[in-house]
């Protein structure tokens, strides 16, 4: 929301300034497994983990804010 914000309304922000919880450290709580993945090569093999044990697993991989993109084209396409 704060990119869109951003990109919206000339830079504007209003109470988007969130930050996550520790989701691995929160499923472990649990008692589910949980993964992180840095690069393309681990989530491959978190993946792959995942799959062979076949149970609950999380694989939490961090995505760089400056490098995200908008959702809403996939989410409301328009009708053409």
């Amino acid at each position: 929301m704060l990119r869109d914000q951003h990109r919206l309304y000339e830079g504007r922000e209003v109470a988007s300034r969130l930050r996550n919880p520790d989701f691995a450290a929160l499923a472990e709580v649990c008692g589910v497994r949980a993964t992180r993945a840095q690069t393309p090569d681990a989530l491959r093999d978190a993946l792959a983990g995942a799959l062979e044990r076949d149970e609950p697993e999380l694989i939490v991989v961090p995505v760089d804010p400056a490098t995200e993109v908008s959702p809403w084209p996939l989410l409301m396409p328009r009708a053409g």
